[in-house]
C-alpha cells in the first residue's frame, strides 16, 4: 500500500491483510511487522513519523494501534459516515440485481447499527426497481441469499436485463452515475437513435455500419502505420513533398481561394495532467530522453496516439508541422482538446532503446510525453 487517496483502496488493503493474518494465525507482533513491510511510498513515510510520535508519548505500538492509526489517516470517520449514508440511500436504479447486491453488501459493512437478517432482506427489497419490488416484497423472504437469487430470477423473467440496459443508456446520456454505475476509462462512445452519447463497451456492428478509420496525417481510410508515403504533406495545397511554409502556392492565391473545411479525426488519452495520471494504477510513469534531454514519460496503452506537451516542445526546440486534419482528443472526464500540430520523427530513448515517434502537440501539465498505441 503506497498511500492511495481512495478510501476504498485503503479499506480493501486492510481487509486483505486481516484475511491473510487470520488464515496464517499470525500473532499481533507478526501482524504489525508484516503490515509495515507491505507499506511503501508516502504510506511508509507516514508510518515512520507516526510511530516516532507514538513512541515519544510512551504509547504501546502494536497491531491494534497500527490499525487504529491507519484508519484515522486513510479511512476517517467522515468517510465511514458517508458510506453509511450512501447505504441508507442505496437503490437499484439502473444496476442489475447482481450488481445491486454486491454494492449493498459492500456498504452494509459500514452501517453502525446491528443488522438482523430480516432487516437486511427488507432493506434490500425496498431498494429494488418497482417492477421487481411488487413481485418480491409480498414473498416476505427472510434469508438474504435466497432473496437475491429470487430477485435475479424475477428480473430475468420480467425482461429486466433489457430494461436495465435501457436505463443505463438513458443515464449515460445525462452523465449520471447514480447507484454506483461507473464507466471504464477507455470505453468508446456509442451513438443511439436520439443522438445521446453513452460511454460503454463498444458493441459489435454489422458490416457497412462499422466506424470509419481515418489517418490523422492524410485523412485517408487507414491508420497512420499504413500511410503510403513518408514525405510530409502540405496542408495548404494537399500535395506531398513540402510543408506549408515552402508551398509554391502564393499567400494571395490561398487567401483568394474558397475556404475548404478541414477534415477531422478523433483520439483519446487517459490524462492531460500529472494529477489525473496519478489517480490510475494502470498507467506506467517513468523517465526517458528526447533529443538527448531527460523528460517525464507516461506510458498509456489506451491512448490512440503519442503526444508531447507544448512546454516540452519549446524546451527541446523541436520543429512543429501541421496535421492534415483537426484532431479532437478526448479524456474519460469528457474533456476534449482540438489540435492540428505534430512533431514528426522525434528521437526518443527509453530503457536504452532508441526509436522515432510522431508526437501530437497537446497542452498538458506535469507530463512531457505520452506514448500510446501508435
Amino acid at each position: 500500500f503506497k498511500g492511495d487517496s481512495d478510501p476504498d483502496v485503503a479499506d480493501q488493503w486492510l481487509s486483505e491483510m486481516e484475511k491473510i493474518f487470520n488464515f496464517l494465525g499470525s500473532s499481533k507482533e507478526r501482524k504489525l511487522a508484516y503490515a509495515v513491510y507491505m507499506l511503501g511510498g508516502e504510506a511508509e513515510y507516514w508510518w515512520r513519523g507516526t510511530r516516532q510520535m507514538l513512541e515519544s508519548r510512551d504509547v504501546l505500538v502494536d497491531w491494534d494501534c497500527f490499525r487504529r492509526a491507519f484508519l484515522e489517516k486513510y479511512f476517517s470517520d467522515s468517510v465511514r459516515y458517508a458510506k453509511e449514508v450512501e447505504f441508507m440511500r442505496l437503490h437499484q436504479g439502473s444496476l442489475f440485481v447482481s450488481e445491486y447486491a454486491m454494492r449493498f453488501e459492500h456498504l452494509a459493512r459500514f452501517y453502525s447499527q446491528a443488522i438482523s437478517e430480516a432487516w437486511r432482506c427488507r432493506k434490500f427489497a425496498e431498494g429494488l426497481r418497482h417492477e421487481l419490488k411488487r413481485v418480491i416484497v409480498p414473498m416476505s423472504i427472510v434469508e438474504f441469499p435466497a432473496l437475491v437469487e429470487k430477485a435475479k430470477t424475477v428480473e430475468r423473467l420480467e425482461g429486466g436485463g433489457s430494461s436495465g440496459k435501457a436505463a443505463r443508456v438513458q443515464e449515460g446520456s445525462s452523465g449520471s452515475r447514480r447507484g454506483g454505475q461507473q464507466r471504464g476509462p477507455y470505453d468508446r462512445p456509442i451513438q443511439f437513435h436520439r443522438g445521446a452519447v453513452s460511454r460503454g463497451p463498444r458493441p459489435a456492428t454489422p458490416q457497412g455500419g462499422a466506424q470509419a478509420v481515418r489517418c490523422y496525417r492524410c485523412g485517408g481510410p487507414h491508420i497512420v502505420r499504413d500511410f503510403p508515403s513518408t514525405k510530409p504533406r502540405c496542408f495548404r495545397c494537399s500535395k506531398f513533398g513540402h510543408l506549408a511554409k515552402d508551398c509554391p502556392v502564393g499567400a494571395s492565391q490561398s487567401r483568394g481561394a474558397q475556404r475548404v473545411e478541414r477534415p477531422t479525426a478523433t483520439g483519446r488519452v487517459f490524462a492531460l495532467t500529472g494529477a489525473e495520471a496519478s489517480t490510475s494504477p494502470d498507467l506506467v510513469k517513468g523517465k526517458g530522453r528526447a533529443t538527448g534531454t531527460e523528460v517525464f514519460i507516461l506510458f498509456d496503452s489506451g491512448a490512440t496516439h503519442s503526444f508531447i506537451s507544448v512546454d516540452c516542445v519549446g524546451r527541446l526546440g523541436l520543429s512543429v508541422s501541421a496535421l492534415h486534419v483537426d484532431l479532437s482528443v478526448s479524456t474519460p472526464a469528457s474533456v476534449s482538446v482540438v489540435t492540428s500540430e505534430v512533431c514528426v520523427g522525434c528521437p526518443i530513448e527509453v530503457f536504452g532503446r532508441r526509436f522515432r515517434v510522431n508526437l501530437i502537440v497537446l497542452p498538458m501539465v506535469d507530463i512531457d510525453i505520452i506514448l500510446g498505441m501508435d
